[in-house]
């Protein structure tokens, strides 16, 4: 696979818990090639249509669960993570969080973090080849604990607003929208 596949894919499992279907692989790569700042301005306006209403603290929890810490790695992983998110402007945290993950990806000799590392490089070579399949489609990763602000749903058609200024944001991937 081309590396930008494998930067992709390792965005999509650490931030947003997926592996990417063939279609919508083909869709970011193509996004990337045509916006101005490629992966990095993708990735960060993806983000923010995402994330931009949750906290520092509920982004560093998913994103650890992403990488599948546990026990002293998941401690030192979490306050690591929450310390560069307080410490990063809003609109570049999706930026800051796939930085981490590289990192991450490439400490598989780190006496905390190895095993973990390679664990995810593993599950991210298997998405990216995933999304190399013609008519494959988004999932969940597997191998990642659920985190409940971060629960993706299907056939809910209804979305019910407040009296404030409520933004609903859906976009098409895999001939589905996400405003489900």
């Amino acid at each position: 696979m081309a590396f930008i596949n494998t930067v992709v894919g390792r965005a999509a499992a650490a931030i947003w818990g997926q592996k990417l279907g063939n279609a919508t692989m083909n869709a970011v790569l193509a996004q990337i090639n045509t916006t101005p700042g490629g992966f990095i301005a993708v990735l960060n306006s993806s983000f923010n249509a995402s994330y931009a209403a949750f906290s520092n603290a509920t982004l560093a929890d998913a994103f650890v669960n992403s990488l599948g810490l546990t026990g002293a790695a998941r401690t030192q992983g979490l306050a690591t993570t929450l310390n560069a998110l307080n410490a990063t402007n809003a609109n570049l945290r999706g930026q800051q969080l796939y930085e981490i993950a590289a990192a991450f990806a490439s400490g598989v000799d780190d006496p905390l973090y190895g095993s973990f590392a390679r664990a995810f490089n593993a599950n991210v070579a298997a998405a990216v080849q995933y999304s190399a399949t013609p008519g494959t489609v988004d999932a969940v990763l597997g191998f990642l604990p659920s985190a409940s602000a971060f629960v993706l749903t299907t056939a809910q058609d209804n979305i019910t607003g407040t009296t404030g200024n409520d933004t609903f944001n859906a976009f098409i991937f895999d001939n589905s929208n996400t405003l489900q």
